[in-house]
């Protein structure tokens, strides 16, 4: 079985967008990169305008409890 992250950005930019990607926004990706390998092995990353998708492999007896310590580490972010 896989597990896909699909998190959508809150990178909002009133106006034209910035022609160069802030740094910011790649450090936040990877904290979110950090996080998510914590408790799922990530096999596969794909970085989108608005979309970070990771692809992960879990063990199905651990995934309810890793996912919500997933959420609580997420939510202190």
């Amino acid at each position: 079985m896989e597990l896909h992250f699909n998190i959508m950005s809150s990178w909002n930019y009133p106006g034209t967008p910035p022609r160069q990607v802030p740094n910011a926004i790649f450090n936040d990706i990877e904290k979110i990169k950090e996080l998510v390998a914590r408790y799922f092995p990530i096999y596969n990353i794909e970085v989108h305008f608005d979309t970070v998708s990771m692809k992960c492999q879990f063990d199905e007896s651990k995934l309810e409890e890793n996912f919500e310590e997933l959420r609580i580490d997420m939510k202190k972010m």
